[in-house]
């Protein structure tokens, strides 16, 4: 008998740990989810600024000084509504950026009729380097092959 109720408490105690654990994973995916909002947030705040104020892409991030403080602009608020739409399509495409862009060139979206204009298609070559370098490499490889297509599509603009 005391077998039996050692073994029974051993068996709680065991499912016990086990939703303390299930519980853990969850507050950990919790704050996780948290962080990833403060940091879409940040990204908001950073390109409002960056369109408001360019000179921050000279100084921050290196902008060649070259480029005209309207252009920088230009290149800033290209950036918001492309790191809106990176946001965007990684949740509808649940992050499979090549199905985003077959789609895209059967389907013509906002994002292509940005990159139709030549000036929005350099502008994203030097977004890309500014901002992203090697992170997102899926949505930049996307976006890289969209420009490409649509530049085929509509070379005079």
């Amino acid at each position: 008998m005391e077998l039996l109720a050692s073994l029974t408490s051993v068996g709680i105690a065991g499912v016990a740990v086990f939703y303390a654990w299930k519980s853990a994973k969850a507050a950990d995916r919790a704050v996780d989810q948290a962080n990833k909002v403060r940091l879409d947030e940040l990204y908001e705040t950073t390109g409002l600024v960056l369109s408001q104020d360019p000179r921050f892409l000279y100084d921050i991030y290196g902008l060649d000084r070259s480029i005209p403080e309207r252009e920088a602009q230009n290149i800033a608020y290209l950036g918001m509504v492309i790191d809106g739409m990176h946001r965007y399509y990684g949740h509808a495409y649940d992050r499979n950026f090549r199905a985003m862009v077959e789609k895209m060139k059967v389907e013509r979206t906002f994002l292509n009729v940005l990159l139709s204009k030549s000036e929005n298609r350099r502008r994203w070559n030097t977004l890309r380097m500014l901002y992203y370098g090697e992170s997102a490499r899926e949505f930049v490889v996307a976006v890289d092959e969209l420009a490409t297509f649509e530049a085929m599509r509509t070379p005079a603009s």
